[in-house]
């Protein structure tokens, strides 16, 4: 994906169910203080986990990710 993604031809993702850390600004904390996003995770959720958190799981059929569009821009 990151191959495929640049300024003039970006990539987003949409649709429903995209994940915590795609959503929200929580990737950031989680890469850069690491404190703060376990504050934002144990606020936001209230509840523990077994797993990690956040945890998506997605089941797809063929060789595409689901959710991406590439932005193409006429003229």
């Amino acid at each position: 994906m990151k191959k495929r993604n640049s300024p003039e031809n970006p990539l987003m993702r949409i649709g429903q169910g995209s994940g915590f850390l795609a959503t929200t600004i929580g990737l950031r904390f989680k890469e850069d203080d690491y404190r703060t996003y376990e504050s934002i995770r144990k606020v936001s959720r209230g509840r523990s986990y077994p797993y990690e958190f956040p945890k998506t799981r997605k089941l797809i059929d063929g060789r595409i990710p689901p959710g991406w569009v590439k932005v193409i821009f006429n003229g």
